[in-house]
């Protein structure tokens, strides 16, 4: 908005409120008080994604289990051993999800995907067959990245996955606690 420039005018903005150089400062402020916001999530983002080494660990572990398919190599040929292997790959996983990011439903929902994982594969030779389809260690990487990324569909997805997760643990607790 442009000021009115007499000493009438002048006299009716401040009557009125209407303070034009101090909403500019605002304003000014605010965008800075923005940029600053931003310029530390970039310094965050660069931190845990690309100066990481659990972050690249993880990128590793998706990549040899799921891409070149070890997952369901080491469980067709080492029964039980392959479910131990691809139990532990997940810890990295968690390890980042609340020590790096901080985030319990990121942490869950990456659970739920090992959990399911664990399961599909526990199934004999069938199990390592579905293994193929059902890539956790992928899923899990696409989550933790969605999530640093603040991916609205994202998020949705760690949340889902997080309440699905944090039922199945209050449900098999209570069975076990009974």
């Amino acid at each position: 908005m442009q000021a009115i420039g007499n000493k009438r005018g002048k006299l009716a903005e401040r009557r009125l409120g209407l303070d034009f150089e101090a909403e500019d400062k605002r304003v000014g402020a605010v965008l800075k008080q923005e940029e600053e916001r931003e310029r530390a999530k970039q310094e965050k983002k660069q931190r845990l994604l690309h100066d990481n080494p659990v972050y690249a660990l993880m990128d590793a572990i998706a990549t040899y289990m799921d891409k070149y398919c070890l997952d369901p190599i080491i469980g067709f040929f080492f029964p039980g051993v392959g479910d131990v292997i691809t139990g532990a790959c997940v810890l990295p996983y968690l390890y980042f999800s609340l020590a790096e990011v901080h985030s319990i439903p990121l942490a869950l929902a990456v659970l739920k995907n090992a959990m399911v994982d664990v399961l599909v594969g526990a199934v004999p030779w069938i199990g390592d067959f579905l293994d193929l389809f059902h890539k956790s260690n992928k899923k899990n990487f696409a989550l933790v990245k969605g999530y640093i990324d603040d991916d609205a569909e994202t998020i949705k997805k760690v949340n889902e996955g997080a309440l699905i997760a944090l039922i199945v643990i209050v449900v098999v607790g209570y069975v076990a606690y009974k």
